[in-house]
């Protein structure tokens, strides 16, 4: 660390207990229902992902939380059916 440098603390939801025992959200950019990842247990040997309750917490305390990456599965089948489509479509 630099000697200019300052050290703020910060107290952020994973500093406290978090969010209440059992909490439900859904998966951050998913469909799938869990229990939020700050919430004060975790059963060993799991491993939760971060849930749209828990992104919201961190925003809220001055995180920033860049958006999800689309799957590449998505973009080669969205370039598959324009080119299906191009084939198909009559010369004039």
């Amino acid at each position: 660390m630099r000697p200019s440098a300052r050290v703020f603390p910060c107290q952020t939801i994973m500093d406290t207990k978090g969010w209440a025992e059992g909490t439900m959200s859904q998966v951050y950019g998913g469909t799938t229902v869990q229990e939020a990842a700050a919430d004060p247990t975790l059963t060993i040997g799991t491993r939760k992902r971060f849930t749209a309750l828990d992104v919201a917490g961190l925003r809220d305390t001055g995180w920033t939380i860049a958006p999800l990456p689309e799957p590449p599965g998505a973009a080669w089948l969205g370039i598959c059916l324009l080119a299906a489509r191009r084939v198909q479509s009559p010369r004039k």
